[in-house]
């Protein structure tokens, strides 16, 4: 990168990462480096509104039908990348119904957000709908903060999270849920795995989840 970086956001588009955020002195110049895998190069990307800029805030970020979305946790607000290059406000609805706490994920080119609940976002008619068929043990599991990272990979969602026990020792919980659509385009998760991965008395936090394969 051009610039050191810390608690930054990073996303995938197009063979290209988008790192938000995390810098000293933040303005339109740098808030928002790209590394071009192909070229194996980093470049600025220039924005040309100031306003999109808060610079103690933490920001999520998204791809989801080759446009990059960043949501503002300061200004409660989503802005979004088309493949124009233009930033612009994101759909009202869609970060209306995305609070400051909520990760967010696509799973096969459905976007999903996490806030002590699962919903997905239905681009047709503008709304978040429960992603239906959880069992209760997950969601009282669940916490709403920004420890909980979701990601997708093999048509299936994962999700990390941490949790404290009496002990204070850390334990890192994971749950895998596979979802399909019914004959009325609603969505409904089925709890495939979900159980403790890790335990440690160290002291971090989750800061990226990732799927790869080998």
């Amino acid at each position: 990168m051009n610039v050191a970086r810390a608690f930054n956001l990073a996303c995938v588009c197009d063979g290209k990462i988008y790192v938000t955020g995390g810098c000293k002195d933040l303005d339109s110049t740098n808030w928002m480096e790209v590394f071009d895998t192909k070229t194996q190069t980093w470049e600025f990307l220039l924005i040309p509104n100031e306003e999109i800029i808060c610079r103690d805030s933490k920001y999520k970020s998204v791809t989801y039908e080759g446009d990059v979305y960043v949501k503002s946790k300061e200004k409660d607000v989503t802005y979004k990348l088309p493949k124009s290059v233009r930033w612009r406000s994101a759909d009202l609805m869609m970060n209306m119904g995305s609070c400051r706490l909520s990760t967010l994920c696509v799973v096969e080119n459905v976007l999903y957000r996490c806030n002590g609940k699962i919903y997905w976002y239905n681009f047709n008619d503008r709304l978040w709908r429960d992603l239906k068929g959880l069992d209760v043990v997950l969601y009282s599991r669940l916490c709403i903060d920004d420890h909980v990272k979701m990601m997708g990979f093999s048509g299936n969602m994962a999700i990390l999270w941490n949790e404290y026990d009496k002990f204070c020792m850390k334990k890192i919980w994971f749950a895998d849920i596979e979802i399909e659509k019914d004959l009325f385009g609603e969505l409904w998760g089925r709890l495939k795995s979900f159980d403790v991965v890790s335990t440690t008395s160290e002291r971090y936090s989750l800061a990226y989840a990732l799927a790869t394969t080998v």
